[in-house]
C-alpha cells in the first residue's frame, strides 16, 4: 500500500529507508493511522478497566456494609443469650434485621452476576423502571462516593418493554457510572422514565 503521504514512491523504499535509519517510521500515513486505532483501543480498554475497578470497589462496600450489620447482631444475639437478657421479641427483631441486611447482599450480588453474565440476547417483557433501579443498585455507591446526589423521577405507568434485561442493565450502569464520573465534583444526578 502505498498512499503517497511520505514522499517515497512505495512503501518498500520508505521501509528500506527506515532500516538504514535514513527516515523515520512516522512518515509512512498508513503506519500512523494503524498507530492511532490501536492507541484509541488500548485507551477504551484502560477506561473500562478503570470502571470495572471503581465499580467493584464500589460493589464490595456495599456488601461488606449488610454484612457487618449481621456480624453485630449475631455478636449482640450471641452475648444476651450468653448473659440470660435473652427475649424472643429481641432475638426476633435481631434475626429480621439479619435477614434483611443478608437478602440486600444476595440482591446486590445476584443484580452484578446477572450484569457480569455475556450471554446470548434472551427477550422478555419487562418493566424500564426495574431496569433501572437495578443499574443503580450497582452504581449507587460510586454516586454516594463522589457526592452526588441521585434523583429518581420514575413513571409508573410505562409500558412493559420487550428486551434483553441484562443487556439493558449493563446499558442503563455504563450510562449511570458515564454521569456519575462526568461529576468529580459532585452535584445532582436525575434518573427520568418517561413514555
Amino acid at each position: 500500500m502505498n498512499c503517497g503521504a511520505c514522499g517515497y514512491s512505495g512503501c518498500r523504499e520508505l521501509a528500506i529507508t527506515v532500516c538504514q535509519g535514513l527516515a523515520e517510521v512516522e512518515m509512512c500515513w498508513p503506519y500512523v493511522l494503524e498507530k492511532l486505532r490501536t492507541t484509541q483501543e488500548d485507551l477504551i480498554q484502560a477506561e473500562k478497566l478503570t470502571s470495572l475497578g471503581q465499580m467493584a470497589a464500589s460493589i464490595a462496600h456495599e456488601v461488606n456494609n449488610p454484612l457487618a450489620g449481621v456480624l453485630v447482631y449475631t455478636q449482640l444475639l450471641t452475648k444476651k443469650i450468653a448473659g440470660d437478657k435473652f427475649s424472643k421479641e429481641t432475638a426476633l427483631d435481631y434475626l429480621s434485621k439479619m435477614d434483611s441486611e443478608l437478602t440486600r447482599s444476595t440482591r446486590l450480588i445476584r443484580n452484578l452476576l446477572d450484569f457480569a453474565r455475556q450471554s446470548p440476547p434472551a427477550l422478555r417483557e419487562m418493566d424500564v423502571n426495574e431496569v433501572v433501579n437495578r443499574a443503580l443498585d450497582l452504581a449507587a455507591h460510586s454516586a454516594e462516593l463522589q457526592n452526588i446526589r441521585v434523583i429518581k423521577e420514575l413513571n409508573p405507568s410505562l409500558p412493559k418493554l420487550t428486551a434483553d434485561f441484562n443487556q439493558l442493565q449493563q446499558v442503563c450502569t455504563n450510562l449511570i457510572m458515564n454521569a456519575i464520573q462526568a461529576m468529580p465534583e459532585g452535584g445532582k444526578l436525575t434518573l427520568r422514565t418517561s413514555a
